[in-house]
C-alpha cells in the first residue's frame, strides 16, 4: 500500500498562476472583459463569478458559465499593472516575481510567494504565498523582490526560469534587489 504524496510533491506539480481575460456577455449590448489571475481558465471564471454574484444574487454558476468565457493572455500585459507602485513607492514589482514578505505579522514574516496580476486595487502588491491558493494583498513596503526572479515572464510559467528552486536564506536577501 502506498502512502499519500507529501506536500512538497503536491506543490511541485501545481499549475502556475497565469492571466486570463474573462469575458461576460450580459446582453447583446453589455459585454465586459476583466483580467483575472488564476491557475486554470475554470478557476478564473469562478473567481469572476464570485465578484459578480454579490450584485446578481439570483445568478447561478451554471448560468454564468453559459454567458462567460476565459482566454489565456500574455503575461506581458501585467507589466503596467503595478505602475502606481513604481511611481509612488519606488517599488519595481512585476507579475511573476518571487517575493519575500517582511514587516507583517509573525505568521507572515519571511514567507515567500509569487506576484500575480492585481484584480482591483493596484495600491497593494497581490501575492500568492507558497502553499496557499488565495491572493493576499501586501503594502509595497512589506515585500522584498528576489533578484533572480525579476525577469520577463511567459504566460506558461510564474517566472522566466520556470518553477523556482529553493528560496535563498533570509540573510541572502536582507538588502533586497541590487
Amino acid at each position: 500500500m502506498t502512502s499519500p504524496p507529501t506536500a512538497s510533491l503536491v506543490s511541485a506539480v501545481e499549475k502556475p498562476w497565469r492571466l486570463y481575460d474573462v469575458t461576460v456577455r450580459w446582453s447583446d449590448d453589455e459585454v465586459y472583459t476583466e483580467t483575472v489571475s488564476a491557475r486554470t481558465a475554470a478557476s478564473a471564471r469562478y473567481r469572476r463569478f464570485l465578484c459578480v454574484s454579490d450584485a446578481r444574487p439570483d445568478l447561478t454558476f451554471r448560468q454564468f458559465l453559459g454567458m462567460s468565457k476565459a482566454r489565456l493572455v500574455s503575461a506581458a500585459r501585467g507589466e503596467p499593472a503595478y505602475g502606481y507602485l513604481r511611481r509612488h513607492y519606488g517599488v519595481d514589482v512585476k507579475y511573476g516575481d518571487r517575493v519575500v514578505i517582511q514587516r507583517e505579522c509573525d505568521g507572515i514574516n519571511g514567507r515567500a510567494g509569487v506576484v500575480v496580476h492585481p484584480n482591483g486595487s493596484t495600491h497593494y502588491v497581490h501575492v500568492v504565498l507558497d502553499g496557499e491558493d488565495h491572493i493576499s494583498l501586501f503594502h509595497p513596503g512589506s515585500i522584498i523582490v528576489l533578484p533572480a526572479s525579476h525577469a520577463p515572464v511567459s504566460s506558461d510559467t510564474p517566472n522566466a526560469e520556470g518553477e523556482p528552486a529553493s528560496h535563498p536564506a533570509p540573510s541572502e536577501i536582507e538588502g533586497g534587489r541590487p
